[in-house]
């Protein structure tokens, strides 16, 4: 079938050679963003036999339907091209139809009244479609132009270019236009269905070369627009305004665009978490938690005796206090707890640390800490006398490297955060900051020396009694757990009052070879200040996701020179669901280990006696900006531990979300550990 045939192509009675000087009617095109073959901000116009409406490049291929087009004022937004006038019902018959329109599109007499025919050459072809492409992406204006004034412009670039004159008429152009314009939307439909079916290992040239042959055969006539671009990598249209250029821009960018689904399908493949993997993790952390019970410097998990036995249950009452210390800031506590597990008043004040303490001497650093607490327990004391707080109890949290050796004390290894107050090293912490207190006039009781993790233990076991472990996924990461007393070999005459101790992993420096590990995960850590440290922390905590998915925009901007939100939601997606998930093969490996994954009968979390073997509740408490600020974060990781434990185990099994472990946890750890007359802990 001859393409000049079909009936949608053009209003048969427009005149032809209508006056110049009358603007056109005004209408607005749709952009076609489905097609594959041009770019997605190229204006397309496509005109059916209504003046009332038009087609789209989107439409070929399937059942071409009309638009309706929008009218506009004369001071609006501009027509891209030539718009066809409506004369009103044509009366001529088809064939005179097909006469006008092919001597219209293809020859055109000469300006000035000869007779002679002239057609229209490649190059006239070309420089048509380069001057509405120029017009049409102008700096300044883009598209919003009038009809009028566009159509100037393109007209004076066309005669600039051929250097002949002006020996074409507007509708000579416009007429010209809409023909290869018909016929660029018929290949490219052609081209797109071609795309969408492709067989593996089809080049974009044979796909080209497939769809010349098929119009061909629809046709009876070659597609004859056709030109080789020095931008384009293969095969353009060079001679409509969407085909000249933008097809071989297209495939250019067709194939920038492979390279980057290649490196996203790389790096996805790489970080894949299958059940089956996180599985293997799950082991891996059970084994290595029982190796770094049994000997110091067994595992890379250091497994920290804290000298916890005894969690608040809920049952506590009175008002205590809470320091932390762990950066340029810290903050001051104070709860009053009203038994049932109530919380009756809590307030919190947070003070910067002036850095020239950060360097100085250990007497001057907690001077400032013990000022800030008595001003403090003056403002929010409601009234209460220095003397009354004598027998208050305080918990501290104090983040940095310790070698804890009681509940209640702990020697400094080294600082860490910028700090370097030399005479502190190797000292009693506790020792430090209650001589600093009673300088003060606060005699006050520290109660708990605990870390992060262990805070937020309390809270979760403050408010459930069945929180079995706790973990902090944030800047950081860490986790703790409820152990058995007798499973800590390494502490041979462990003896606690409550048969069960809390151990600090420190799970961060987690390593196996089951970790999904990528080349961007390697280049991270051998940059980092810690290489071959820390390498599950690197995986899943917020300080190093920013640095891997920064990584894999830059590999995805080297592919395909594209920067923006998609290749940043692509990589971002992928890195924290790989985090979210290996942090709930880590939480599931904990379980494992004290028997609570429903994997061992009656030792696998099953209450003895119980006559259908049903599962204790173990609530896990977490807490850090990554879980409780990231919605997607939270999904990833209460999906992925439902996953692996199974459809049976997994109801049984809690997470909850926690809040200020470092602080209300380390008050509720001052009251449950208060006036103790002796440690509940010792090894023997």
């Amino acid at each position: 079938m001859d393409p000049n045939q079909n009936p949608n192509y053009y209003n048969p009675n427009t005149p032809p050679n209508r006056n110049t000087n009358t603007p056109p009617p005004n209408w607005v095109f749709t952009p076609s963003p489905m097609n594959p073959f041009f770019d997605s901000n190229c204006y397309r116009p496509n005109f059916d036999s209504s003046p009332q409406g038009f087609y789209t490049f989107a439409d070929y291929g399937s059942s071409p339907q009309p638009h309706g087009f929008t009218q506009l004022s004369q001071d609006e937004v501009v027509p891209e091209t030539q718009a066809v006038t409506n004369a009103g019902p044509s009366t001529q018959p088809k064939q005179k139809r097909r006469h006008r329109r092919k001597q219209a599109a293809d020859t055109e007499p000469a300006v000035g009244g000869s007779s002679r025919i002239e057609k229209w050459t490649t190059e006239e072809e070309f420089q048509l479609t380069k001057a509405w492409i120029d017009v049409s992406e102008d700096p300044i204006v883009g598209r919003n132009q009038k009809g009028p004034d566009f159509w100037s412009k393109i007209r004076n670039q066309f005669f600039q270019a051929m250097g002949r004159g002006e020996y074409r008429t507007n509708d000579m152009l416009s007429s010209k236009w809409r023909d290869m314009n018909l016929k660029v939307r018929k290949f490219n439909g052609i081209y797109s269905q071609k795309w969408q079916t492709r067989r593996s290992g089809q080049s974009d040239a044979m796909i080209e070369r497939e769809a010349e042959e098929q119009y061909r055969e629809e046709f009876n006539v070659p597609f004859s627009l056709q030109r080789r671009l020095g931008v384009a990598v293969g095969f353009a249209v060079a001679s409509c305004a969407i085909a000249a250029v933008m097809v071989g821009r297209r495939v250019k960018s067709r194939r920038r665009w492979w390279r980057v689904v290649r490196a996203v399908d790389e790096f996805e493949e790489a970080a894949a978490t299958p059940v089956g993997r996180l599985r293997q993790v799950v082991d891996a952390m059970a084994v290595e938690m029982h190796a770094g019970l049994a000997s110091e410097g067994g595992s890379k998990l250091k497994m920290l005796l804290t000298y916890v036995d005894n969690l608040p249950d809920g049952s506590e009452n009175g008002i205590y206090y809470a320091l932390h210390v762990g950066g340029t800031n810290f903050r001051i506590l104070r709860i009053q707890l009203g038994g049932q597990r109530s919380i009756i008043e809590h307030d919190v004040e947070r003070k910067p640390i002036p850095q020239l303490l950060m360097t100085s001497t250990s007497e001057e650093f907690f001077d400032f800490i013990a000022s800030s607490l008595k001003e403090f327990v003056e403002t929010k004391g409601n009234g209460l006398q220095l003397a009354e707080v004598r027998r208050k109890d305080l918990g501290f949290t104090f983040s940095f490297p310790v070698k804890q050796t009681s509940v209640s004390s702990g020697t400094l290894i080294k600082w860490t955060k910028g700090f370097a107050i030399e005479d502190m090293v190797e000292k009693d912490v506790v020792e430090c900051l209650e001589k600093a207190l009673s300088r003060r006039g606060l005699d006050m009781n520290v109660a708990a020396l605990v870390n992060d993790s262990v805070g937020t233990l309390a809270v979760g076991h403050f408010i459930d009694n069945d929180t079995v472990a706790a973990v902090v996924i944030g800047t950081g990461t860490n986790a703790c757990y409820l152990e058995r007393a007798d499973a800590v070999i390494k502490c041979q005459g462990l003896l606690t009052t409550s048969g069960g101790v809390v151990i600090n992993m420190e799970w961060g420096n987690f390593w196996s070879s089951h970790l999904p590990r990528t080349s961007y995960d390697i280049e991270l850590d051998s940059e980092s200040q810690n290489p071959n440290d820390q390498g599950f922390e690197k995986m899943i905590s917020g300080l190093y996701l920013g640095d891997i998915v920064r990584r894999v925009i830059c590999r995805l901007c080297i592919e395909s020179d594209i920067f923006g939100s998609l290749s940043s939601k692509l990589s971002t997606r992928f890195v924290l669901r790989r985090a979210a998930r290996l942090a709930a093969a880590g939480i599931v490996g904990i379980l494992k280990k004290i028997g609570r994954d429903g994997t061992g009968g009656i030792a696998g979390g099953r209450i003895k006696g119980y006559k259908s073997g049903k599962m204790r509740r173990s609530v896990v408490a977490v807490e850090g900006g990554l879980y409780t600020s990231y919605t997607i974060f939270r999904e990833y990781l209460n999906n992925a531990v439902a996953e692996i434990l199974g459809e049976e185990i997994a109801p049984y099994v809690i997470l909850k979300m926690m809040e200020d472990g470092s602080g209300i946890g380390t008050a509720m750890l001052a009251a449950s550990n208060s006036a103790r007359s002796v440690d509940t802990v010792q090894v023997l």
